[in-house]
């Protein structure tokens, strides 16, 4: 499920660094954010590949969004309550 050229260990340090650097940033609102970003495009990669086998680029569009939205929506959650 990784992108073609790109290999899993390249794919784990990208991801760490990302968290990483949304703890650091955002704090647990951050992390949490992160999480929650990653696990919403990851359960619509894994609907693609239930329903049609893969995933297209407007599938990769989809999740990016989806995984932008769900984002913004933690963050805009936890930052609105001290």
């Amino acid at each position: 499920m990784v992108a073609a050229g790109v290999s899993a260990s390249e794919f784990g340090i990208t991801a760490a660094i990302a968290v990483l650097l949304a703890l650091l940033i955002g704090g647990h609102a951050g992390l949490l954010a992160a999480i929650a970003g990653i696990a919403s495009a990851t359960m619509l990669l894994w609907h693609f590949h239930h329903r049609i086998g893969g995933y297209t680029g407007d599938g990769l569009g989809a999740m990016e969004q989806i995984g932008e939205i769900t984002v913004l929506l933690v963050l805009a959650s936890a930052w609105s309550h001290p």
